[in-house]
């Protein structure tokens, strides 16, 4: 927020200064002020064009209405005050005759442009605008200005005389326009003032703009082209650009600065909330271990004393015992299924799940795991088909292969309603040297938008999916685990209510370099 007494204090320094040169006036040699006006208007050109390039790209990038503003008003101020350097006396003609005249209206064009132009940048309500094309609005207002600069220099005799060469001073006309731009410069340092903006490019504009008013004074009271207070005059403008120019400068940097700020804290946050996560996730690791420890010894007694009940030598058991303990049998089998789905993705993902690389015979696999799912699937009426062609030799690991199979089986008997039908089948893919073996049903189906969630850690197809259908979420898990482990891939090919096509992929026997040792760690 820009504070009051500091302002006071250059206000009152400015008007030092002013008064100052008005106490020790003196009329320079032409030679040495044409010299040093130009040296100090090539530098407030240069300013000037500085000032609309940031002005710019702070509209292209923060699409505020007041930097576009502000670009197309410095920018034009540019061009007038280097055509105004180039039309005293002593300068080479530009178009036409140069003469006092002829630089005082293209000065008095700048200083006009200029204050309006902040002018409204400021009292006109501070929103988003975007132009399409935007660049090349910007360059047609550059072509248009240039175009009413040229047109400037042959209607300058049809125009209100600014300079009086018999006189040598500057007519009524100028002065009483100098007024209006210090106006211009009033009214828009007051609103800036009131408007206890925070924002460094506002308090330096204040400030250039207190600067510009006593400028344009300097400007106003001059008596003659080359003395003190036009000099003066020139020294302020060059000192208004410069504080534009830095407000814009600390502004982008001050931004630069903070946002780097914001990543940093970002970044430190992103990095605690990892690290915690990281340790929830041990943790969790650390508790499905401990928890498939703890099931399956409970588990394989369970299953154990079933099967003694079940062996006729143990004592006959009345039909509703013997219901009792077989489903006892199943449920525990099943839990304990999941239990080692549980162990194999906790080995998977520490890095301790050992493969062996050996030769399988993919038609005895299929059949070996058909048959033993067949009384399954005869049980909930549903067909179960195999299709595929004699003599594909595979590499991997039997068992983890037969349960790669095994688990999509379960998972079409189990998402199939009765009387549909389940299809395993398997190709040749000679170009890649791959066996792709597939699993089709036509059961419920899975949306598109969900095909590559379901492979993830306890993944539902839907809300309800673990109480209508059962499961954990964790078996496409690991069916995605072991295939990749073994270098495959599996894809999925399905939509609601049209059924669903898993398929893997499995690299051909003797023809990718395998060797039957473990892999793995």
């Amino acid at each position: 927020m820009l504070k009051i007494k500091k302002f006071m204090v250059t206000l009152m320094s400015l008007m030092i200064l002013y008064l100052l040169a008005g106490h020790i006036y003196i009329v320079l040699e032409s030679e040495f002020f044409l010299t040093t006006h130009l040296t100090l208007e090539v530098a407030s050109v240069i300013v000037a064009i500085l000032v609309s390039i940031f002005c710019w790209y702070g509209y292209r990038y923060q699409q505020q209405q007041k930097m576009l503003i502000l670009a197309f008003t410095f920018c034009i101020m540019g061009m007038l005050d280097f055509v105004h350097s180039l039309s005293y006396l002593g300068m080479p003609d530009f178009i036409t005759d140069n003469s006092a005249n002829k630089a005082s209206t293209y000065w008095i064009l700048a200083r006009l442009v200029q204050g309006l132009g902040i002018f409204l940048a400021i009292y006109m309500k501070d929103r988003k605008l975007r132009i399409p094309a935007a660049t090349i609005v910007f360059i047609l207002v550059i072509l248009v200005s240039m175009a009413g600069i040229g047109a400037v220099a042959f209607l300058l005799p049809y125009l209100p005389g600014m300079y009086d060469p018999t006189a040598q001073t500057q007519t009524m006309t100028k002065i009483f326009s100098e007024y209006i731009v210090i106006g211009l410069y009033v009214l828009t340092a007051g609103k800036l003032l009131t408007g206890k903006s925070t924002d460094k490019r506002d308090i330096f504009l204040t400030y250039a703009l207190a600067v510009g008013v006593f400028g344009e004074l300097a400007f106003a009271t001059y008596n003659y082209v080359y003395d003190s207070y036009n000099l003066l005059g020139h020294i302020f403008k060059i000192t208004s650009f410069g504080l534009i120019l830095k407000g814009l400068f600390d502004e982008a940097i001050g931004q630069l600065y903070q946002t780097n700020d914001e990543l940093d804290g970002q970044r430190r946050a992103l990095e605690k909330a990892n690290a915690q996560l990281q340790k929830t996730d041990q943790m969790k690791d650390e508790f499905l271990a401990n928890t498939n420890h703890e099931l399956r010894s409970p588990l394989t007694a369970i299953i154990a004393f079933t099967e003694l009940l079940q062996d006729p030598q143990t004592g006959p058991l009345t039909p509703l015992q013997r219901d009792y303990v077989n489903e006892i049998s199943d449920s525990s089998n099943d839990l304990l299924s999941r239990v080692a789905e549980i162990r194999d993705l906790s080995r998977i993902k520490a890095g301790k799940m050992i493969l062996r690389s050996e030769k399988i015979m993919v038609e005895e696999l299929v059949e070996n795991i058909v048959r033993r799912f067949k009384p399954q699937y005869d049980n909930k009426g549903v067909f179960l088909e195999v299709q595929y062609p004699e003599s594909i030799i595979v590499t991997g690991d039997v068992e983890r292969v037969s349960q790669i199979l095994s688990n999509l089986l379960s998972n079409s008997l189990k998402f199939t309603p009765a009387g549909g039908t389940v299809l395993v089948s398997a190709y040749l893919d000679n170009i890649l040297n791959h066996a792709k073996i597939t699993v089709e049903d036509n059961g419920i189906g899975i949306d598109p938008l969900e095909h590559e969630a379901i492979f993830d850690m306890f993944y539902q197809v839907d809300g309800t999916s673990s109480r209508s259908y059962g499961g954990t979420g964790l078996g496409l898990s690991l069916v995605k685990s072991l295939v990749e482990l073994q270098g495959g891939t599996i894809n999925l090919a399905s939509r609601p209510n049209q059924g669903s096509i898993f398929s893997f992929s499995l690299p051909l026997y003797g023809k990718t370099g395998y060797t039957e040792v473990d892999y793995g760690t």
